[in-house]
């Protein structure tokens, strides 16, 4: 099994996400999916940083 990495950027300021990366700085082949999750969740995300 092949462990991928990824980063995920948020502006904690506007909730949008900044920046969205692989390990080699790359857009994920889950680049589209990983933004949806965030912005599907980013009032989850408000409660948890306030």
């Amino acid at each position: 099994m092949r462990l991928l990495q990824r980063s995920l950027e948020v502006s904690l300021e506007t909730m949008k996400v900044i920046q969205c990366r692989d390990l080699q700085n790359r857009n994920t082949e889950y680049h589209e999916r990983i933004i949806a999750l965030v912005h599907r969740n980013i009032k989850q995300i408000q409660s948890r940083v306030a």
